[in-house]
């Protein structure tokens, strides 16, 4: 619904005056400099809504979206987080890197916007 009515308005501003989605998840995307602030807000939902273990959650998280940056630096880092995390394919390049943080960032961000009763 969300992305649907946001993409509609973009692309065909001249035939709407606006978009109504209930529960719409809205992704960032390259360019728009709005990422810190989206996950500055996803984080912040783990710290307050998270319940007891909240802010070790969101802490949790953060750090291990770091450990993906810095392991990814070298053929190394980059072989042992393919390992850890069993991909089918072996990490090789910073692309993978960065498509492993994108996917991470992903759910994390799902996860927050859509309530499911696990997160």
């Amino acid at each position: 619904g969300g992305m649907l009515a946001a993409w509609s308005r973009l692309k065909y501003p001249h035939l709407s005056v606006g978009a109504l989605a209930a529960s719409a998840p809205v992704d960032v995307f390259p360019g728009e400099h709005k990422a810190k602030a989206f996950f500055n807000a996803t984080f912040f939902v783990y710290d307050k809504y998270g319940g007891p273990s909240g802010s070790l959650c969101a802490s949790r998280l953060s750090s291990g979206l770091a450990s993906i940056k810095a392991m990814s630096k070298d053929e190394k880092g980059l072989a042992e987080l393919g390992e850890k995390l069993r991909t089918c394919e072996p990490m090789r390049t910073k692309e993978d890197a960065e498509r492993l943080e994108a996917y991470c960032k992903g759910a994390i961000a799902t996860l927050a916007m859509v309530d499911y009763p696990y997160a």
